[in-house]
């Protein structure tokens, strides 16, 4: 320890830092604002139903993912120098959140009204449908979201502030036309085209940094997404055509 200040040392983390908080800004109120508007022109109850269904599709990224983020930054920030080992350190983790976030969400998706009925009663079943939807957009940011590992990891919060810009206006656009037509379907399905719109380069970007195609993602993950496809279409099959006169905890 001394007194001697490094302004260049300052500089380098004050840069980080400063697109950091420009892009966790930007991420706040762009995931908010259709609460906004619908607060504002749909009123409470239509609020009230929207907010569970996001809450309810936002778990997986919330508890999976920000878990997982706490090591990855820190383990890929050390392999910033060995790329096919930072690949293969992803490729891996985000297969891991894959098979546990997916199901979740198809499952989620398909029994959402015996789900909702159970849990939390009929009162709510208004968000049944929308969060039926609403676990589509989630499926996207499921494979979105860990890009911020790399951004980070490899000190490129500039880049990842600058794409955010792009993003939150497409959001932004998307959500107002979904309130524009006036239903929460209509909401949750202009949120679904909007992260539909910016997923390519969303991934595309970031992967570009450590040098990984998204085909590489592909073939590694291919036998996770295959049993969750199948598992999705076994529990629609036997839910729809042989429990469907059974009572919703079946």
């Amino acid at each position: 320890p001394s007194l001697h200040f490094n302004m260049a040392s300052f500089n380098r983390h004050a840069k980080f830092s400063t697109n950091l908080l420009g892009f966790s800004s930007l991420n706040y109120w762009s995931r908010n604002y259709d609460d906004l508007l619908i607060g504002r022109f749909m009123g409470s109850v239509e609020l009230g139903l929207y907010t569970k269904s996001y809450m309810l599709m936002m778990l997986p990224l919330s508890q999976i993912y920000s878990t997982l983020a706490r090591v990855m930054f820190p383990a890929l920030s050390a392999l910033k120098q060995d790329l096919p080992a930072s690949r293969s350190l992803y490729i891996k983790a985000s297969g891991a959140g894959n098979l546990i976030a997916l199901p979740f969400l198809a499952g989620l998706s398909i029994t959402s009204y015996d789900f909702i009925h159970i849990t939390m009663g009929d009162q709510w079943m208004g968000v049944a449908p929308v969060l039926r939807i609403m676990c589509i957009a989630s499926a996207f940011q499921v494979f979105t979201n860990p890009t911020e590992w790399i951004f980070m990891s490899s000190g490129r919060t500039d880049l990842m502030f600058r794409w955010s810009l792009v993003t939150s206006a497409v959001i932004v656009v998307a959500i107002s036309f979904g309130v524009y037509l006036g239903s929460l379907q209509s909401v949750a399905w202009c949120y679904v085209a909007a992260n539909a719109l910016i997923f390519i380069p969303s991934i595309a970007i970031p992967f570009s940094l450590i040098g990984l195609s998204p085909l590489q993602v592909v073939h590694a993950h291919r036998g996770i997404w295959l049993a969750v496809a199948l598992m999705a279409l076994s529990v629609g099959i036997v839910s729809h055509a042989f429990l469907s006169s059974q009572p919703p905890l079946a």
